[in-house]
Order: C-alpha cells, then structure tokens, then sequence
C-alpha cells in the first residue's frame, strides 16, 4: 500500500513501510492518517533532521561491520528515502503550510 504525502507547496507518494519510518523519525506515531500543522512545521523538521542524521551514523556504523557478501545487498540508505520528505518539510515551513498524509487510494 502507498501512502500520500499532501501540502499546498506539494505531494508525493511511498511505500506504506518506508512511510512509516519516516513518520516515526518526524516524531509522531506512525498513525496514518495524519497531519502536521503549519505552525509544527518547524519543529518537527528539526526534529526530522536530527533523527536522520542519528540514523545515518547507525548505518554507517553497521556497513563497517558488514562482510563483502552483504554489501552486495546493499540497500537504499535513510536519507535517499528522506529525500521527498525533507524538501517537503522545508517547503511547508518556509510558508507554514501543514502536511498531511493518509493512504493513497488513487494508485491502488
């Protein structure tokens, strides 16, 4: 399942795992639907920032550690993920414009 990502300053969709993540490292539950207002806005990238870069140290550390057969599966890392939301968080900070997300019926 897909889960959409809405602001006036723009959308985008993921898959409902990683959305999940993402939600988590914003600092709210991962309830779907929900929403940030614009007045959050602020806040909570900054809490998103924060824990990204948390994560990032994390898989940093667990690659160093990984034989040669592992890296072979190497897999997408957070901040790649975070892309979308990140320029999304900015965006709606810069004009306070609340996020909301829910799942995505259109694509189902």
């Amino acid at each position: 399942m897909l889960v959409r990502f809405d602001s006036k300053v723009g959308a985008f969709s993921m898959f409902e795992k990683d959305a999940r993540t993402m939600i988590k490292l914003m600092g709210h539950s991962d309830t779907i639907p929900g929403a940030i207002l614009g007045a959050d806005v602020e806040k909570t990238l900054q809490t998103f920032q924060t824990s990204l870069n948390e994560v990032a140290k994390q898989e940093t550390q667990d690659r160093s550690t990984k034989s040669d057969d592992e890296e072979a599966e190497e897999s997408v890392s957070v901040n790649r993920r975070a892309y979308p939301m990140l320029e999304l968080l900015k965006k709606a900070a810069k004009h306070t414009e609340t996020v909301m997300w829910d799942f995505d019926e259109k694509l189902v």
